[in-house]
């Protein structure tokens, strides 16, 4: 009888720490799902068309032969684009992949405009959290006429605020500052 017990207490645990009531955690929930029964990926509230207005600088150098700020404007008076979040048919219940083409501003040793277009996959922690770890991506531009090209190594961590869905894009390598995205579908 008291094996039984036992037995019994201990499969009651069992059902209160897989997936019964969403703690915000998704504690016990396999990789990408959330929620009762963990039914819910985590990716589904990302998936949309975003009007992006953004606003920073990266600063740093090209191949080391010129200086520049790379600027998506300022609070005040931001960039915009348009973001595409989808999922891809290769990609998991946790991950997004974002297309968004970026409009920057380069001064310094380099005055141009140019634009980066980005297809890179996120990682979603949850459904509200999304983030890209440290990555390179390249691109190109003119220097006086001559085609050149660089890379851009950054990181990106995103959140909702409400309905709008807040991006800080890190530099890294050779480029430090951040750029903030914020997203409306």
């Amino acid at each position: 009888m008291k094996n039984s017990f036992l037995l019994l207490s201990a499969i009651a645990l069992l059902g209160f720490v897989s997936c019964g009531e969403d703690d915000g955690n998704a504690a016990g929930c396999p990789d990408g799902f959330e929620g009762d029964n963990c039914a819910e990926q985590v990716n589904t509230k990302f998936i949309g068309t975003y009007d992006v207005e953004m606003y920073g600088q990266l600063s740093g150098s090209v191949s080391g032969l010129a200086s520049i700020t790379l600027d998506a404007g300022t609070e005040a008076s931001p960039k915009t684009a348009t973001a595409v979040i989808t999922q891809g048919a290769e990609d998991g219940p946790d991950e997004v992949r974002i297309n968004v083409t970026l409009p920057l501003t380069a001064t310094g040793d380099l005055n141009s405009d140019f634009t980066i277009p980005v297809e890179i996959v996120g990682e979603v922690r949850n459904s509200t959290e999304y983030y890209i770890p440290q990555t390179s991506i390249g691109f190109a531009f003119n220097v006086l006429g001559i085609p050149a090209s660089a890379n851009l190594s950054f990181g990106i961590d995103g959140v909702f605020q409400g309905d709008t869905l807040v991006s800080t894009l890190t530099g890294g390598g050779d480029f430090a500052g951040t750029i903030v995205m914020k997203g409306l579908k």
